[in-house]
């Protein structure tokens, strides 16, 4: 089995910017990218993308969102 990755992804009705792991046996759908672990990692330390997989439903893993979307809601 391949290991689970992160995507580039909108979630939601708002189409909030999403970095989203899932399987890695998934294919990125139209319009969304893989994403490298280092362009990740780069993302969390600056703090612009929020974790929020814990509110989320029926998410693979982890999901953080783009801070500043957050705040607009």
């Amino acid at each position: 089995m391949n290991e689970p990755y992160f995507i580039a992804t909108t979630i939601g009705g708002n189409s909030m910017f999403a970095l989203m792991e899932v399987p890695g046996d998934e294919k990125p759908q139209q319009g969304e990218h893989k994403i490298s672990d280092s362009c990740l990692e780069a993302n969390l330390a600056t703090g612009r993308f929020t974790d929020i997989t814990e509110r989320s439903t029926g998410a693979y893993g982890k999901l953080y969102v783009l801070t500043e979307e957050l705040a607009q809601q």
